[in-house]
């Protein structure tokens, strides 16, 4: 796998969705999607790997395949090269991280079913996500965002290739006992403001605060953050990423020495750093970083968002 086909799934996706988010027609509540959702208490869900992708297989309507399991999008958004028919509620402009505007519309499906669950009258984002598949040759249908996984704790086994669903009662716990690991090396709050799902974390000495992102395929770090969170990343390389026009901007690459997430410090983790102006402008709100793949794969990881709590225990070497 070519880096530059890593860096442009992580952040042509990622910071194109950031900069809808808030202009779709269902960007006042993202996070309550009217859905009817038959499910068991628990599901546990086989994914998929492409590349560092992780993928649920699924479908909508007669049309079946993958989606990207992405706690970075807020809610469901679709390939457009399979819904340019779909009935339009709305047209709005996105802009990348080149600087680059397209055209993300707003739908409604009638129906989606991955696994033991069935979604209706679905809301979601059209958007064009053929680069993914050219990159990765899989039929990509679109991204799974939080909002179709709100009802539930997600615990997530890249071990195991496993996301199991666990039911919640009203005060956010899991329905079924003794479904999470015994052991947690990891237990932070996090928040989630209807856009971007964020952990406090610190490196360099520095705090930072970094979105969720399942969908991203490496850690980032923003380039205007402080000189001490730079310095945390040993530069190994450099790369040019090409926009859909002619613009393009330069991605360093190398690892991070430490990291650290309440009492845990996870070390030598792959991370870029590129410029996050239209991340953060498309959350409302700064973002420092993103935490993808690179972390999910150092242990099982539990996000529970009614709890506000990410917990990870760590794979033992």
């Amino acid at each position: 796998m070519g880096f530059n086909h890593l860096i442009a799934s992580l952040l042509c996706i990622q910071l194109l969705l950031a900069s809808g988010s808030g202009l779709s027609g269902y960007s006042e509540q993202p996070d309550l999607v009217e859905t009817e959702v038959q499910a068991e208490t628990t599901n546990r869900i086989p994914l998929r790997r492409a590349g560092r992708l992780l993928l649920i297989e699924g479908q909508i309507d007669t049309l079946r395949g993958f989606f990207v399991f992405d706690t970075g999008a807020p809610y469901l958004v679709l390939n457009k090269t399979y819904f340019r028919n779909l009935k339009e509620n709305q047209s709005v402009f996105a802009s990348g991280i080149t600087g680059n505007t397209s055209t993300v519309e707003s739908a409604l499906i009638d129906e989606l079913t991955f696994h033991s669950m069935t979604y209706r009258s679905v809301p979601a984002d059209v958007i064009e996500l053929g680069h993914i598949e050219n990159a990765r040759n899989v039929k990509i249908l679109g991204l799974m965002g939080l909002s179709m996984f709100t009802d539930f704790e997600m615990e997530l086994d890249l071990e195991k290739n496993v996301l199991t669903l666990n039911k919640l009662d009203k005060k956010g716990f899991s329905i079924v006992s003794g479904q999470n690991p015994a052991r947690t090396d990891i237990e932070e709050k996090i928040s989630y403001d209807g856009a971007c799902l964020t952990v406090k974390a610190k490196t360099g000495g520095k705090n930072m605060r970094l979105c969720i992102d399942t969908g991203a395929e490496i850690n980032a770090i923003n380039t205007d953050s402080h000189p001490d969170i730079i310095k945390s990343v040993e530069i190994t390389g450099r790369s040019k990423l090409m926009g859909t026009g002619s613009a393009s901007v330069e991605i360093f690459y190398g690892n991070m020495g430490e990291l650290e997430i309440g009492s845990q410090i996870l070390r030598n983790l792959g991370t870029v750093i590129t410029q996050m102006d239209d991340l953060s402008d498309g959350y409302g709100r700064r973002i420092d970083g993103i935490l993808g793949f690179e972390y999910f794969n150092r242990g099982i990881v539990t996000i529970n968002m009614k709890r506000e709590v990410m917990t990870m225990t760590t794979y033992q070497e």
